[in-house]
């Protein structure tokens, strides 16, 4: 089939245009902070990170012990149809984060997504989904309050709409290990807990259960809400990779898990409010696709439509079709070989030429087609210049390859070969 020059250009426009769609998502950068293993640098707590900061070895830990991790990258307004019977939030942003840094001595520099911190509103959502019965464990360093003394603009955060505040101790003297406040279930067989952030919770209403902390306060809570449970941890990095193993932190987060919920269920792993709201709530499979890969599709349907309409088009005149044209007998002899190679039927194409062969050698010698072979032999042998013996061996050559039903076409070409020498010598045209 001929290549016109047309189609090699869409060809190698088509090239392009995918080139330059993989090209735009080679370089997007708006995909998310990287999270590759190395050194640890801005802190980030994400269950993806296997760093000092991160929650990787946590997250694989909760697998290890039966239930079933679960990443939660959509809103809490989903939780309602979530039957998940316990969530894990670690370290999320707030509303006051660009106030107030959320570790003392590690400032996350990276201002999160104004869209994925906890808010006021986030409170209503969480609060109604724990009433019916689920637990949040909540891993914070920082809970602020927007009621701040002597100042006019009071506005209502996460931590005032769920009475639950977390901030530092004047008096916490750098204190890292801290024993239960009382013996529950969640606290029982254990020695001690292990904290870095020298924080503490402080409520309003005291409802809830301080399960570990000192005189300064508790660093770890049971609150009853409705009939769930809202347990503070009052340490972001509490089950990061580089903490969870000291003291009694993995035993302690054991027994949350196992009283909260029984081996086989899932467990979700708050990664939205993190700023990784790869599918928001309520998006499509289209906006999930992210900008680089939506272009590289346009592109390819650009590319598609134009091929379409390339190869739909007529470019010059069209060329008429033949018109009692007159075939040559060469044409025909060449179609009807071209069927007898493509179907292997070499020796029919044999027998036909051995048969008119013998048809044009009688009538030419004047002898009745009836003729048998030895005689035909000894009159063409008489009348030409080729031996007796060598008209005798191609006429037995013939008759048994036509026997056989089966000539290689190198035999075949030479038996032609053959015949067509005696054919010349008597003057067969």
């Amino acid at each position: 089939m001929r290549i016109s020059k047309e189609l090699v250009a869409i060809f190698a426009l088509f090239v392009v245009f995918i080139a330059i769609g993989l090209t735009s998502g080679a370089h997007n950068n708006e995909v998310g902070k990287s999270r590759q293993v190395g050194a640890d640098g801005v802190i980030d707590p994400s269950v993806t990170n296997d760093r000092k900061s991160g929650s990787k070895a946590f997250y694989d830990w909760v697998e290890e012990r039966g239930f079933k991790p679960q990443v939660m990258r959509s809103d809490w307004s989903t939780l309602s149809k979530n039957k998940a019977p316990v969530m894990v939030c670690i370290a999320p942003h707030t509303d006051q984060d660009q106030q107030q840094t959320l570790f003392d001595d590690n400032t996350d520099k990276e201002s999160p997504v104004q869209s994925t911190r906890l808010t006021e509103k986030d409170a209503a959502k969480l609060r109604s989904w724990l009433q019916s019965g689920h637990t949040l464990i909540l891993l914070t360093s920082r809970l602020a309050t927007g009621k701040i003394a002597g100042s006019k603009e009071k506005t209502t955060t996460f931590g005032d709409a769920m009475d639950v505040i977390v901030e530092s101790s004047s008096t916490a003297g750098g204190k890292t290990d801290f024993a239960p406040r009382l013996m529950t279930r969640d606290t029982m067989d254990l020695l001690r807990v292990h904290m870095t952030s020298g924080v503490r919770i402080r409520r309003s209403v005291p409802d809830g259960l301080g399960l570990f902390g000192d005189e300064d306060g508790s660093v770890a809570a049971s609150i009853p809400i409705g009939a769930g449970r809202l347990i503070v941890i009052a340490d972001g990095q509490f089950a990061s990779n580089g903490n969870i193993a000291a003291a009694d932190n993995a035993e302690f987060l054991d027994n949350l898990l196992h009283h909260h919920a029984k081996r086989g269920d899932t467990i979700l792993f708050d990664e939205y409010h993190h700023g990784d709201a790869v599918i928001d709530s309520g998006a499509t499979l289209w906006s999930a696709l992210g900008q680089p890969l939506q272009f590289a599709l346009w592109q390819l349907l650009a590319a598609g439509l134009l091929l379409a309409f390339a190869l739909g088009s007529r470019f010059g005149s069209p060329v008429p079709l033949m018109q009692n044209a007159q075939r040559t007998s060469s044409e025909y002899v060449e179609s009807l070989s071209n069927l007898y190679q493509r179907a292997g039927a070499s020796a029919t194409a044999l027998e036909t030429i051995y048969r008119h062969f013998l048809r044009e050698v009688t009538g030419r010698l004047a002898l009745p087609p009836d003729t048998s072979l030895e005689n035909v032999a000894a009159v063409a042998a008489r009348r030409s210049s080729v031996p007796l013996a060598d008209v005798r061996q191609l006429l037995a050559d013939c008759e048994n390859a036509i026997d056989r039903g089966s000539v290689p076409e190198a035999n075949l070409l030479s038996l032609v070969r053959r015949m067509d020498r005696i054919r010349k010598d008597l003057g067969i045209v």
